[in-house]
């Protein structure tokens, strides 16, 4: 079995080997009605790219983004910045409906980006009531549904295409139960990429294997073993960033207000 990765502290800073903590993906984790979930994003070359958002309700429903697009620099952080803006401003007025969100953000994105500033991006919306995920895949890579004790894995791929591109575009939702032990992986095409850098067998199958080998692990541990195996990839192309979702359902329903969010450093050297 792999070594799993153990998060260090910012006083640890120098046993990382890096010249700022700024440069070690921060690996976050935090817990919503039922959930726990995980994320990393390691910045390439270039800023900027990658965009990921949750949005935890009081009403024990949840909302995930993650969203990718292939201007750098400073138009890719204005971009991200629309799109966590324009999403949390439907949010809080309480519009949460997958499609209908994601057709005004396509309309936005149209109307104040230019056409290199198009963006893949996949919104999901979880109900801790019903168990139930909805979901729109807007040209994004296709997350990775595993479903626990059936053995079975399902592609979150339905939607439409990717943000900007037309001022109008048709989308469609995707319909998923969540039941204890299911886990969503959600990605971009930068950690694709890294893990393509293999030499057997698929990513998508690397991921699924990395998934079974921490299946007993919470979200935390999984992606920091994902953070850990892309950091041993050889990359000769490391322009793209690349970013993890890690969504697990939970046996139990545990109260975030009891469980404060944390942030750390992962080490993946």
């Amino acid at each position: 079995m792999a070594e799993r990765v153990r998060p260090k502290s910012m006083n640890n800073r120098s046993q990382l080997n890096v010249p700022d903590a700024a440069s070690v993906p921060v690996l976050n984790w935090r817990t919503a009605t039922g959930l726990d979930y995980a994320s990393f994003s390691v910045r390439g070359e270039e800023a900027g790219g990658d965009y990921i958002d949750f949005v935890p309700m009081a009403n024990g429903e949840f909302a995930l983004m993650l969203g990718e697009t292939d201007a750098k620099g400073q138009a890719a952080d204005w971009t991200s910045a629309c799109l966590k803006g324009a999403v949390r401003g439907f949010v809080a007025r309480g519009e949460v409906n997958p499609m209908r969100l994601v057709n005004d953000l396509n309309r936005i994105i149209y109307d104040l980006c230019s056409i290199e500033q198009v963006v893949s991006f996949l919104y999901a919306h979880y109900s801790a009531r019903t168990g139930v995920l909805t979901y729109v895949n807007a040209g994004h890579e296709a997350a990775l549904l595993l479903q626990d004790g059936r053995r079975g894995t399902s592609l979150l791929d339905l939607g439409g295409p990717v943000l900007g591109l037309k001022a109008t575009s048709a989308y469609s939702e995707g319909v998923v139960k969540l039941r204890s032990g299911d886990r969503l992986i959600a990605f971009t095409t930068g950690l694709i990429d890294a893990l393509a850098c293999e030499p057997e067998g698929s990513a998508e199958e690397e991921l699924l294997d990395i998934a079974r080998e921490y299946e007993e692990a919470d979200s935390r541990d999984l992606a920091g073993a994902i953070l850990h195996r892309i950091a041993q990839a050889q990359l000769s192309d490391t322009v793209r960033d690349r970013s993890l979702v890690v969504v697990s359902r939970s046996g139990a329903l545990r109260c975030a207000k009891r469980n404060p969010a944390r942030r750390e450093l992962a080490f993946a050297n």
